[in-house]
């Protein structure tokens, strides 16, 4: 919000950047990743009285994914008070969450529903939201370079589609698991060399204090 008002479309683009560069680690690596282990642990949750309906969680994944990486436009969006993006993203939402359950849920039964909230988040959220957002940020003298926008997208992308590998039950899941972990540690990388110099200093000094406040405390209890 500060950077709004004080017109640093720039500060906001570095958020962005930087927030995107977190999760492709930390939400998307770690969602893929956590396909190999999910059915077992799923069972040893449910003491195996559930049946685990790989398409469902299929469909609120790829939800989870899409509405993560929107998710700084979200919440600039709702940082500005911007009404007529929050109501039509929510309305958006709503209908198409409904939509989608009345019209696959006889079909696909829970599956159904779950991508009616995929389809939903796709739609408010990967695409409307940043359409409103984009555009208040042209107002403000500023754009997102190429670069950094595809990259956030195609990690997303790239851990949608190993979901859907996942889901789909393909014989070669898991080595498409792997090879998109791979590509999301390749974007992560790009992600972290296209940030500024300045947030990168400004991160190590971070982590250098978190380090140093871990490691006082263990030095005095030894």
């Amino acid at each position: 919000m500060r950077y709004h008002v004080q017109g640093e479309g720039g500060k906001i683009g570095s958020v962005f950047a930087f927030f995107w560069f977190a999760t492709g680690l930390a939400i998307n690596a770690s969602m893929v990743a956590g396909l190999y282990v999910v059915e077992p642990v799923y069972h040893v949750w449910t003491h195996r009285r559930v049946e685990f309906d790989g398409a469902l969680f299929g469909w609120l994944v790829g939800a989870v994914l899409v509405r993560t990486a929107a998710s700084p436009d979200q919440t600039y969006l709702s940082s500005i008070n911007h009404l007529r993006a929050l109501f039509v993203t929510t309305l958006v939402r709503a209908t198409l969450v409904l939509l989608g359950a009345l019209a696959w849920a006889p079909h696909w039964g829970l599956a159904g529903v779950g991508a009616g909230v995929f389809v939903s988040e796709f739609v408010a959220s990967g695409v409307i939201a940043p359409w409103f957002a984009r555009r208040v940020m042209a107002s403000l003298g500023f754009s997102f370079a190429a670069g950094t926008y595809c990259a956030a997208v195609g990690s997303t992308a790239v851990a949608c589609a190993a979901v859907a590998a996942f889901s789909l039950e393909l014989p070669g899941w898991r080595w498409a698991g792997a090879g998109a972990l791979a590509v999301l540690s390749a974007i992560a990388l790009w992600q972290w060399r296209a940030l500024p110099e300045e947030l990168h200093q400004r991160l190590r000094s971070l982590l250098r204090r978190a380090f140093s406040f871990a490691w006082k405390p263990a030095n005095r209890g030894a």
